[in-house]
């Protein structure tokens, strides 16, 4: 069954869109093995056996309903995808219904007293963490497309910064503007950053920063100041 659908997981795929699809897919393909189902021809599976696997992620996979929803999403675009292709008559995902999901209280915004409060403190310490975080806050711009920025991309005479559609959550090229509160900060930054390279360079040449080292970071110093846990770089 894998060899059916692993051909069509990485086309116009970005890389972290690539790694859920992958991840939704190899929990599935297992799960076709411990059911003795991985050598059934794909034609064959159909909602039944979808809807089999959801009970199973609910009932014994560990994992919260957003997360079983993810994993059920990323498979119906992947058989979506079959169907187009006249490799299936039909997705069986099609009418697989999501579970019901705990609404959420993350990203619990900052007052202005505990924005300074982190402000003197990160500024001080941690000063390239102060521009990412200034860059999700005056910019909008989203913490995986801070990572994959380079120098070229800023224009701080036409006060522009260029989002790349390889780097852009809808995959279109953008660009945002930059606030004149933000501007002196920004410009003494990225006139240290070498031409050619990401602003938040990685430990291995020619590569970004990891994924989750800002978030890492930023929660050092918001556990020392004993913020909420609904506190999040993203706040």
């Amino acid at each position: 069954m894998g060899e059916k659908i692993y051909p069509f997981r990485k086309a116009g795929l970005r890389k972290k869109s690539f790694y859920c699809y992958n991840s939704a897919l190899d929990t599935f393909l297992s799960w076709t093995k411990k059911e003795r189902l991985s050598n059934t021809d794909i034609g064959f599976f159909d909602r039944y056996h979808a809807q089999n696997y959801l009970d199973y992620l609910a009932v014994t996979g560990g994992i919260s309903n957003t997360s079983i929803n993810n994993k059920i999403t990323y498979l119906k675009a992947l058989f979506n995808g079959l169907e187009e292709r006249n490799v299936i008559s039909g997705s069986p995902f099609a009418k697989v219904k999501k579970l019901k999901q705990i609404k959420s209280f993350q990203n619990l915004a900052y007052t202005e007293t505990e924005i300074i409060e982190l402000k003197n403190v990160i500024e001080a310490e941690a000063p390239k963490l102060w521009v990412f975080v200034q860059l999700i806050y005056y910019c909008y711009i989203r913490p995986a497309e801070i990572r994959g920025l380079k120098k070229e991309n800023f224009n701080l005479v036409a006060r522009k910064i260029f989002i790349p559609a390889e780097i852009s959550k809808n995959g279109k090229d953008d660009y945002v503007d930059v606030p004149t509160k933000f501007l002196p900060d920004l410009k003494k930054f990225i006139d240290q950053c070498k031409p050619r390279t990401y602003i938040f360079p990685g430990t291995k040449e020619g590569q970004p920063i990891a994924i989750n080292l800002m978030t890492s970071w930023h929660k050092t110093f918001l556990k020392r100041l004993k913020f909420d846990d609904r506190n999040t770089l993203y706040s």
